[in-house]
């Protein structure tokens, strides 16, 4: 999925470490390393200057970061603008409640919500 492989660049890119990049991810370093060259090889390009101490980004590396920045900054406010819509809230509390078969838990939380939510 390209958008992990993003979010693995992007971590590696701040971080400037593939160990601590696999440790916040919770993934082996020989994975991070696999994402980051799926993503050289999708672009054509290299991200990263590696030496045994040091990795550095690219030119290539810098573009990429700015966009995945601005991808990942258009992520949140898409999660936030989905968030606001009241129907989206009541739908998470019955998938919830029917996920955890508590008709009870949600006739009770349904009642305390805005009338909104009562079509739910």
């Amino acid at each position: 999925m390209l958008d992990f492989r993003l979010k693995v660049f992007y971590t590696v890119a701040q971080t400037l470490n593939f160990n601590r990049a696999a440790e916040q991810l919770n993934i082996s370093q020989p994975a991070v390393t696999k994402h980051i060259k799926e993503l050289e090889q999708l672009y054509v390009t290299t991200l990263f200057d590696r030496t045994r101490k040091h990795i550095v980004l690219t030119k290539s590396g810098e573009v990429l970061l700015q966009h995945a920045h601005l991808i990942f900054e258009q992520y949140q406010k898409l999660e936030f603008d989905l968030n606001l819509l009241p129907e989206q809230n009541g739908r998470d509390i019955a998938h919830w409640c029917q996920y955890y078969h508590c008709s009870v838990c949600y006739s009770r939380l349904s009642g305390s919500f805005s009338p909104a939510f009562s079509g739910y």
